[in-house]
């Protein structure tokens, strides 16, 4: 397991009651999706998956999420940072870009 998706569990761990908490994750790598999936299930949390980000932006309307989790290098990915701000609901940003 790679330290950020470490860091994703712990992050999300902190943010209170777990248990009752779902997550909506936007990731079309199937590993990695799996990976964080297990990861912030065994943290306590629902998680609901989609591959694509409209079908995302479907979960989130319909699920009430207490954060979403998405990849913004997907076709469209930088969108859903601008049409999640006006909901208020938490966004962890993934990326595969290198920051110097």
């Amino acid at each position: 397991m790679t330290n950020a998706l470490m860091g994703l569990a712990v992050v999300c761990a902190g943010m209170g009651k777990a248990d009752h908490e779902r997550v909506v994750l936007i990731e079309d790598d199937v590993e990695l999706a799996l990976s964080l999936r297990i990861k912030l299930s065994l943290a306590g949390f629902r998680v609901v998956h989609s591959g694509t980000v409209m079908g995302g932006l479907v979960l989130v309307r319909e699920s009430n999420p207490a954060v979403v989790v998405a990849n913004v290098d997907l076709p469209h990915g930088r969108d859903i940072v601008m049409r999640l701000a006006r909901t208020g609901v938490p966004l962890i940003l993934l990326t595969s870009l290198q920051w110097a």
